[in-house]
């Protein structure tokens, strides 16, 4: 693997539960790890949820390997959330794999 092509510093987070005040079950997102990646944008497309019209993008981070990456993760690379929707070893020896997620443009990012 070539160190320097991957040079865009990315979060990888993980979901958990936490419990609010009045004792609801509540959604919330740790840093899993913090690491370089190479990021290649594989294009987009729009997706309509009712009155509205939301953008998907496709993107690709390739990172050194981690066993413990799931698809229940997300990635957070310059102030906008990419959900990782698969995930492969680029070859035999797991040096390396490709985190391959979609950016959904809306308010939430939960």
């Amino acid at each position: 693997m070539e160190a320097g092509k991957l040079f865009q510093e990315i979060v990888i987070e993980q979901r958990g539960d936490t419990i609010n005040s009045i004792g609801e079950s509540v959604a919330s997102w740790s840093t899993y790890a913090s690491c370089y990646a190479a990021v290649s944008n594989g294009g987009g497309s729009e997706v309509t949820n009712g009155d509205q019209i939301n953008g998907v993008f496709d993107t690709t981070f390739k990172i050194r390997y981690d066993a413990g990456i799931r698809s229940s993760m997300r990635i957070l690379h310059r102030s906008r959330y990419y959900n990782i929707v698969d995930w492969s070893e680029t070859d035999d020896r797991m040096e390396e794999m490709h985190l391959f997620c979609k950016r959904q443009e809306d308010a939430t990012n939960g």
